[in-house]
């Protein structure tokens, strides 16, 4: 069974929507990368395999959600995903989110500018299998677009968001 992909900046809510996919019944494929702390106190949804890029690391993931590094995306091979979740958000958002958990810290302009390269990668790679979700909308009016392009219960995703944990 192939697997459910979620991607997007640091800060954009990628733990959020791998946190409501495996409340929504979707199997969490991570194994604590990056242990959780006050910045995201319920983890990172991260697996080792993925972001060292282990050839294969997709058999182990077979049916889960995973969290992939934006500009690895268009390396997936089409016939191993089911589908894309692009969280978004704009990049003062994203560098204030970052100050707040984390302090002072040099954002490197390139990741946004390879953000907009990876986007047009993935339109061409896994064309019409992937949904962009903004994550202030996510927040205020919850996860209904994501779980109805996925056919999970919104409902269920809904119930990890907690606007508390907001950092901007």
């Amino acid at each position: 069974m192939p697997i459910t992909v979620v991607t997007g900046t640091p800060r954009s809510g990628t733990s959020l929507a791998m946190r409501a996919l495996e409340a929504a019944g979707v199997p969490a494929f991570h194994n604590n990368r990056i242990e959780p702390n006050d910045a995201n106190p319920h983890g990172f949804y991260e697996h080792t395999d993925v972001y060292e890029w282990k050839d294969g690391w997709w058999e182990e993931a077979d049916g889960m959600a995973v969290k992939v590094p934006l500009f690895r995306i268009a390396h997936l091979p089409d016939t191993v995903v089911k589908a894309v979740v692009v969280m978004q958000r704009p990049e003062e958002q994203v560098r204030a989110s970052l100050r707040s958990a984390f302090g002072e810290l040099e954002v490197p302009a390139a990741i946004f500018q390879h953000s907009e390269y990876a986007m047009r990668q993935l339109s061409i790679a896994h064309a019409g299998k992937y949904i962009t979700a903004n994550f202030a909308t996510v927040v205020a009016k919850g996860f209904g677009e994501v779980a109805d392009f996925l056919g999970l219960d919104a409902a269920a995703m809904d119930s990890v968001i907690d606007p508390s944990l907001k950092r901007f």
